[in-house]
């Protein structure tokens, strides 16, 4: 038997609709829910009749009384067994009964594939947590210094020394005239390599195609800076065995203050060297000789020295190769050629290519070792016989200031598995030999090639510790950590640092528009002696000079005015040369034209 409750419930509302009418206040007392019988020899003609009622309603529209075919249906075949008002009403209950099932089924469903899915991810996340933590690390920092270094330039804190200078090279490459920029010290126009050799600037030329503007630069410096982080990690994972280890070498390297001052002064191709470096060591380790030497010619075209470190690998390589177990004298012939030919290179880079681009002048750089000689051969050849000078000149206070700032980070550790610091050995004598204040400070570019082997150097550091002690293992990250945060405060360009460079956020010009409206009234075809702060915004052009430089003879002179006082001589000389005349005069700039 079947429930009766339906005949009652509906005779229980009608009552009460009726009593409604009569006495509005009255209360329904009570539905009461009756039984009536269902015989069983039924039960299969009507689970028939039902799947037949759903096969019309699949096969049929909707009725112009809004009831559906299905429901019809239904209606009157329960209408030989229950009353029509009854079968009306259970035929509709079914269909509110299926809705409500399926859209169940549907949530069900929809929530268990969303288990699934979510399951799929707790696992990867799992799986991957430390690359994807170094990613966030990524990240952050690529967000940080896109932005701080975009504000630097929009604030004109940028200069033609040395961004201009790049940008130039670029945009002159771009154009068809190739390696070529305004002498920052004259009037010619002349080759870049009449300075360095970074020959990376004419293949980053056509990035101008995708936007011709000085920030892409940055921002590409900013990329390839960044994934230095992941050729730390896989090269820490690769020795230490342990992810959280190298993602934590990863953290220190992003945070390392020498790093991050590369990539805030301006744009150098040099700064590529950093990451082509940590990966031709990473390609080295893992003995994938063709990657390494693809990264190897990246690194040597950023920079003429960097030539040196590259014969170094050659060393090596071929010493490794052979004193192996299973001697590889493809390996052995690789290195030699290699460190033939950088050796080599760089020896006609110095002596020849790059003199020969000044008009016959030496490198301008032989200057900062005048007190070992004139000539490249005298220089070396009175570091080698003059070890004492060496040794006075190396052990300044400012210099150990420099190391100290360099080795601090990795709490010094680079020095108990010092291998890899061979490869420092060029550039350091380069900085420490010098008497250019520049090259021993962090500030600048000029640390970009060595960051990468203090860094592999402290790897194999702490995984010769730990094997000789393990329980220090602890005490080691622990350790990292607070010289890398301390070494940060100390020396580092972030916000809470002890100074930090942050001027490009707290220090705004405030009329920067009004600044690059004047500038912008300059034609590009015209020549220009200007401010080198205002330098990095003029260079695409064949002519720019830097001021004071062709004040005489430059079609435009404009002057950046950020001081009462600054260039105030040379502006009153121009406000009496007969051949100028004011075209703009603001409050932070003014602009002179030549008579025509």
């Amino acid at each position: 038997t079947l429930q009766r409750c339906l005949v009652k419930l509906m005779q229980a509302i009608l009552e009460s609709e009726r009593s409604h009418k009569r006495e509005s206040s009255a209360r329904v007392e009570a539905t009461l829910f009756s039984i009536f019988s269902l015989s069983l020899e039924h039960l299969g003609f009507l689970v028939g009749f039902f799947v037949f009622s759903l096969l019309m309603g699949y096969l049929s529209l909707i009725t112009p009384m809004g009831l559906g075919v299905r429901e019809g249906v239904l209606t009157f075949g329960l209408s030989k067994l229950i009353p029509l008002s009854m079968a009306g009403f259970l035929s509709i209950y079914t269909r509110f009964a299926l809705m409500l099932s399926e859209l169940l089924f549907l949530i069900f469903s929809v929530l268990l594939f969303k288990i699934k899915a979510l399951n799929k991810k707790v696992n990867y996340i799992s799986k991957h947590f430390y690359e994807l933590g170094l990613l966030c690390f990524i990240f952050i920092y690529n967000l940080y210094f896109i932005i701080t270094t975009f504000l630097r330039h929009d604030n004109f804190y940028t200069g033609r020394f040395d961004l201009g200078n790049m940008d130039q090279v670029v945009w002159n490459t771009i154009n068809g005239r190739i390696f070529q920029f305004t002498n920052p010290d004259g009037v010619n126009v002349m080759s870049r390599l009449s300075f360095h050799a970074d020959f990376l600037l004419i293949f980053l030329s056509p990035l101008y195609l995708i936007w011709n503007n000085p920030k892409i630069l940055l921002l590409i410096q900013t990329l390839a800076i960044s994934v230095g982080a992941i050729f730390i990690y896989l090269i820490a994972k690769l020795i230490l065995k342990n992810k959280k280890l190298a993602l934590l070498f990863s953290f220190i390297f992003l945070l390392n203050p020498a790093l991050q001052f590369v990539n805030l002064y301006d744009f150098h191709a040099v700064a590529f060297s950093t990451t082509f470096l940590l990966a031709a060591s990473f390609y080295l380790i893992r003995k994938n000789i063709p990657l390494m030497l693809i990264f190897l010619f990246l690194a040597g075209i950023t920079k003429e020295q960097i030539w040196l470190i590259v014969g170094l690998f050659g060393c090596l390589l071929a010493i490794k190769s052979y004193f192996c177990k299973k001697r590889v004298n493809a390996n052995i012939a690789i290195g030699l050629i290699l460190a033939f030919f950088s050796f080599s290179f760089f020896y006609y880079l110095v002596n020849f290519a790059m003199p020969l681009a000044r008009g016959g002048e030496e490198h301008f750089a032989l200057s900062y070792y005048s007190e070992f000689g004139e000539s490249p051969k005298s220089i070396i050849q009175n570091v080698i016989l003059s070890p004492d000078k060496v040794v006075e000149t190396v052990f300044q206070k400012e210099k150990i200031d420099y190391l100290f700032q360099i080795f601090g980070p990795l709490g010094f550790l680079s020095f108990v598995s010092p291998g890899f610091l061979i490869f420092t050995i060029p550039d350091f004598l380069i900085k420490l030999l010098s008497q250019n204040k520049q090259l021993y400070q962090i500030y600048y570019q000029y640390s970009a090639s060595v960051t990468p082997f203090v860094f592999i150097s402290a790897i194999y550091s702490i995984s010769y510790l730990i094997k000789k002690m393990p329980k220090m293992h602890n005490f080691l990250v622990i350790y990292l950590l607070f010289w890398s945060l301390y070494t940060a405060y100390l020396f580092g360009p972030l916000p809470g640092a002890r100074k930090p460079n942050i001027d490009m956020y707290i220090k705004q010009q405030e009329d920067k528009l009004e600044i690059k409206k004047v500038l912008s009234i300059i034609p590009n075809e015209s020549s220009i002696s200007a401010s080198n702060s205002l330098g990095a915004h003029l260079m695409h052009r064949q002519n720019i000079f830097t001021a004071p430089i062709a004040t005489e003879s430059a079609d435009f002179v404009v002057l950046l005015l950020r001081s009462p006082n600054k260039d105030l001589h040379l502006i009153n000389n121009l406000k009496q040369n007969i051949n100028y005349k004011i075209k703009v005069e603001e409050k932070s700039i003014i602009l002179f034209e030549k008579n025509r």
